[in-house]
């Protein structure tokens, strides 16, 4: 399939190949997997996802490092890896849901906020070093959302070489430093893209997750599993070198803005605003929320 859109491959060389093994993160009550866990060597462009077994691959480059491991429903944990414990236990978020839940009334308003227009996507974020970024989007706050207070669906635009990729879309409020901060659900919301440019809308009703008055982040998360892979040669425009690279799939619609105070980068288990010294503009992810009441 040949593409005609532009994507942004930072950084996407193949590393060596190393011997692999395999860990496992669990639940700490119960012993069972926990899937499309976020798996990051601090401090260093090293990563990886769990499968939806809770399995994750790791090499040499893991072990003796500090590992920042996050998933949905469960605090966030860092330890130094040691291939001696391959089972990694994380423990419940226990949520009070009467903060950020409220019963849903009948449907009878709709409101989008983020509506984008499909020409106007022309770059594609792929996760670069083959690690497990998370691209977020804020959305403040406006009164306006009194009326249409829930959140009904997310709408984006991905790009994929294969069918079926799957990714993730975290919900975070906003930290006091103004960062992605508590999750407001407490289970994965997993996309599947099919082949092509394509438009994804996912629904949210089942969450009654109500707009928080401090804002929320809207998370793009790419899980890196084998059935996400896609290899492909690629060649220079400018040195004309032609290289073998692994992407995994699928990426990210994203439009110029000029700046970047909304969008943010989670990359080697810490977050910053998505800014590009290579490029003379800024990227904002194409995403648009859909409201009710």
């Amino acid at each position: 399939m040949k593409i005609k859109y532009l994507v942004v491959l930072i950084v996407l060389i193949s590393n060596p190949i190393y011997a692999q093994g395999v860990a496992t993160v669990v639940d700490a009550t119960d012993g069972s997997g926990i899937p499309y866990a976020n798996i990051v060597v601090e401090n260093e462009s090293i990563g990886t996802s769990s499968d939806e077994n809770g399995d994750f691959k790791f090499t040499p480059l893991f072990v003796g490092k500090n590992l920042k491991i996050s998933a949905v429903g469960y605090k966030p944990k860092s330890l130094k890896f040691s291939p001696d414990a391959l089972k990694i236990p994380l423990d419940p978020n226990v949520t009070d849901l009467d903060e950020v839940v409220i019963e849903k009334q009948r449907k009878t308003l709709f409101y989008t906020i983020g509506e984008f227009k499909k020409s106007a996507v022309k770059h594609f974020m792929s996760a670069s070093n083959k690690t497990p970024w998370m691209i977020a989007r804020f959305f403040p706050y406006d009164t306006v959302y009194k009326a249409t207070p829930f959140l009904s669906s997310v709408k984006l635009n991905t790009l994929s070489e294969i069918n079926g990729a799957k990714f993730n879309i975290r919900l975070y409020g906003v930290a006091e430093n103004g960062q992605p901060g508590a999750l407001l659900a407490d289970e994965n919301i997993i996309g599947t893209a099919k082949r092509g440019n394509r438009i994804v809308e996912i629904s949210l009703e089942h969450l009654k997750i109500e707009f928080p008055p401090a804002g929320l982040f809207v998370v793009y998360e790419y899980i890196i599993i084998d059935e996400n892979k896609y290899e492909f040669d690629y060649k220079d425009p400018v040195s004309k070198r032609r290289d073998h690279h692994l992407s995994y799939e699928p990426v990210i619609g994203c439009i110029y803005t000029d700046t970047s105070a909304s969008s943010w980068l989670y990359k080697s288990g810490v977050w910053n605003h998505l800014e590009f010294n290579s490029i003379q503009y800024c990227l904002l992810m194409a995403v648009a929320l859909k409201l009710s009441n």
